[in-house]
């Protein structure tokens, strides 16, 4: 059974609905999620091919790298975004300067230029940098004063007063809620990036047309995580495995249990608060989202983002072909049927398969032969041989059913854990056809 990888970018707390779907099994059995340590390895997993494992989704900044690189090493299929983890803009400032309150708009930043020295933001190209290059041409600052630093690195020792600290860790933000370190929050007090694509749901082409129902699986088992996760109520089962996942986030800030708990229960009402996350299955949300992202990645660098065919523009144009966004209980119903099955790679890397198919239909052509040639042509029956033609006819009907059933799993379902069950079957039919023949005789 081949594994079939959901690549990562970062590990923090708003990933949280990938860790639960993961945690409470809404993937297939052999999806795993897999940590690539940033955006760009996990851009660039979807062109990996010297790995063990199939490298099919990608949950990331669609903007940390120039897709069309991706594209050209992965060759003649395409990049597409399939749905949003995250739609809006998940940064807040920090700083703990004691003569910088909170402000209304990042215009009102301009006042306190004087008193900073460093911005601190995450490495280029990921969309906390881009924020970062904003912030500076706001506070018309130098380029050396923009520090850049990975994932869960921003608050690394050597903090001072003097910082703007751009930040995404929803653990800390928490922590800070109620002080007036949290000078500026991007969510909701941004409108003109009110939708950001900040997280997309990356697949291939080939993968959509193959495979749409795995592509389908991805979205209802995140789409399902994230309702559970912003549900009215929290199950211990819940804040067992956020806590256990993010235990190392939480030991930052406290050691007691009970308040690691409410830690995390107020990590999940900020994420509600400020609507953090998308429907994720709404494409036109995700490209709303783009448009606004490449335009400020325009503006922001000076130059064009990278054009690409149209064909291959990472633009959101799966419209997944039925309106099943629009019923909220499709979601469920394609995580409860997957969960439990494998997904497999194309049929063409399973010659076997080709051949058991040659075999069961050259059965199904020799048992219509031995049906039809055991029927009279005068229309003169033996009737003491109408049973047995009976039986033989109903025989080759179970036969034919079977033989279907094995086509269709092989290409439209290209499930292959009931194969060998019914290729089973279908040699017990030819048996059982010969048997009836050597009775007839």
């Amino acid at each position: 059974m081949q594994t079939i990888n959901i690549n990562y970018a970062y590990n923090g707390f708003l990933y949280a609905p990938l860790i639960l779907a993961d945690e409470l099994g809404l993937f297939p059995k052999n999806m795993k999620i897999k940590y690539r340590n940033g955006d760009i390895p996990a851009i660039d997993s979807l062109a990996l091919k010297t790995e063990p494992a199939q490298n099919w989704f990608a949950i990331c900044d669609p903007f940390a790298k120039d897709i069309s690189s991706v594209q050209s090493s992965i060759g003649k299929d395409n990049i597409y975004i399939v749905g949003t983890l995250i739609n809006k803009l998940p940064i807040w400032i920090y700083n703990s300067h004691p003569e910088i309150d909170p402000v209304a708009g990042e215009l009102n930043l301009v006042q306190h230029k004087y008193k900073i020295e460093e911005i601190r933001v995450y490495e280029k190209y990921n969309t906390g940098y881009l924020i970062g290059e904003r912030l500076r041409k706001i506070l018309d600052v130098s380029p050396d004063k923009v520090k850049e630093f990975k994932f869960g690195q921003e608050f690394s020792p050597t903090l001072n007063e003097k910082q703007l600290i751009l930040t995404s860790d929803v653990i800390r933000i928490a922590n800070e809620l109620d002080s007036k370190k949290i000078i500026f929050n991007y969510p909701n007090k941004c409108s003109d990036l009110s939708t950001y694509l900040f997280t997309g749901v990356l697949t291939l082409k080939s993968v959509i047309d193959e495979h749409l129902y795995a592509v389908l699986t991805v979205l209802a088992g995140l789409k399902i995580a994230t309702d559970i996760l912003l549900s009215e109520t929290i199950g211990t089962d819940i804040l067992d495995i956020l806590k256990t996942k993010y235990s190392s986030d939480l030991l930052k800030v406290t050691t007691d249990i009970k308040e690691q708990e409410n830690l995390i229960r107020k990590s999940i009402h900020l994420l509600k608060e400020e609507k953090i996350y998308s429907t994720i299955i709404q494409t036109d949300e995700a490209e709303i989202g783009y448009n606004i992202a490449k335009a400020e990645w325009e503006k922001l660098l000076n130059k064009t983002f990278p054009s690409v065919e149209i064909c291959r523009d990472p633009l959101p144009s799966l419209l997944l072909k039925k309106n099943w966004e629009e019923d909220k209980t499709i979601a469920k119903i394609f995580a409860d049927k997957l969960k439990d099955q494998s997904i497999h790679p194309p049929v063409k890397e399973n010659v076997s398969y080709y051949i058991s198919l040659v075999g069961v239909l050259l059965a199904f052509i020799y048992g219509l032969f031995l049906t039809t040639s055991n029927f009279p042509l005068n229309n003169v029956i033996d009737q003491s041989k109408l049973p047995h033609l009976w039986t033989n006819f109903i025989a080759f009907i179970i036969q034919a059913f079977f033989t279907f059933l094995f086509i269709y799993e092989l290409f439209w379902q290209k499930r292959f854990d009931k194969y060998k069950v019914n290729l089973i079957v279908v040699s017990t039919m030819i048996a059982l056809e010969i048997g009836i023949i050597q009775l007839i005789k």
